[in-house]
């Protein structure tokens, strides 16, 4: 899937694409706002119920979210 990063969702849009070994699994927004950052890169595996994506709701809190995604990805095993 392209990066969606940045770019305004809607409720029921699909944000990111998880792959499983069978399968793949959609995975839709329950809330409108903006794609602040994907915390997952494209094939990386990540623990179950890990944030993969931070949603804002206005654009002016993009940055807060994106310092945010830099301060998760800090305290993950690389």
């Amino acid at each position: 899937m392209d990066s969606c990063q940045g770019r305004p969702c809607k409720q029921g849009d699909v944000v990111v694409v998880v792959e499983f070994d069978k399968e793949d699994m959609d995975v839709e927004t329950f809330h409108d706002g903006i794609v602040a950052a994907v915390l997952v890169a494209a094939r990386e595996s990540t623990p179950v119920g890990a944030r993969i994506v931070l949603l804002t709701e206005f654009e002016e809190d993009v940055q807060a979210a994106l310092s945010k995604a830099q301060e998760l990805s800090k305290g993950q095993p690389q």
